[in-house]
């Protein structure tokens, strides 16, 4: 992120109280780069963390941890009405996802894909449940890691779920973590927004034959037909911004 908005969500960060219900959290990073993510806001009480805007085609990773040691299960998902803004990945080739599954977790954790039904919520979902060991095997720390890739612009909810031990094993909402998604500026798909992607921008500058679904190869980053000072603006927001 660019560093008035860093200082901007760290600030909001550091007032905020943190999100914290049954001692399990989430903590987002830039996938390859590790660069933490700061929320814009964080609201307990209606039980969301807010990482503001991301670019589409941004690569992120979402970590689940704990600050106590106990056995515990739960659900990562995207609900039915987010599904076509992003997809969750775990880590690995088969069920299990042993590469999901941090060390704090114990031995014995595993990831597996979730129903595309949720019959007890009445609604389709993509995701995983995610289940821990036993202490003293569990510890408290980094228990999963799950990716998510931003697909298209728009609102973007996901959802994390804990799942009660003893029957009727009911799941109860720990938080949604939430992002703003809005056009790439990295035109070239190379990772991070720079004077190659400018290049791009200006090659179509004033060009009257910006329409969809192309928009110019994504320079006209508003979509009114002609790439001008606002794309250059929304451009500039971003400059130098990583996306995975």
């Amino acid at each position: 992120m660019n560093s008035l908005r860093k200082v901007f969500r760290l600030a909001l960060l550091l007032l905020a109280p943190p999100v914290c219900i049954a001692e399990v959290s989430t903590t987002v990073y830039l996938r390859d780069s590790n660069e933490l993510l700061v929320p814009v806001d964080v609201n307990t009480a209606l039980k969301y963390v807010d990482y503001g805007e991301v670019m589409v085609g941004t690569e992120l990773a979402i970590v689940i941890d704990s600050n106590v040691a106990e056995h515990w299960s739960g659900r990562l998902l995207i609900e039915e009405n987010y599904r076509n803004y992003g997809t969750l990945y775990a880590r690995g080739d088969f069920e299990g996802f042993p590469e999901s599954c941090l060390e704090a977790a114990g031995s014995d954790a595993a990831v597996f894909t979730a129903p595309d039904y949720w019959e007890e919520e009445d609604k389709y979902v993509q995701g995983f449940d995610l289940y821990n060991g036993f202490p003293p095997d569990a510890n408290s720390g980094d228990w999963f890691i799950i990716d998510y890739n931003a697909i298209v612009v728009g609102d973007a909810n996901i959802a994390l779920y804990w799942q009660q031990d003893e029957p009727p094993f009911e799941y109860g909402l720990i938080h949604y973590v939430r992002f703003l998604q809005v056009p790439t500026r990295d035109l070239n798909i190379d990772w991070q927004v720079d004077f190659e992607d400018f290049s791009t921008l200006a090659g179509y500058w004033y060009d009257p034959n910006c329409v969809e679904p192309d928009w110019c190869e994504g320079a006209d980053l508003d979509n009114s037909g002609l790439v001008d000072v606002n794309d250059l603006m929304l451009f500039t927001d971003y400059w130098l911004e990583k996306s995975k």
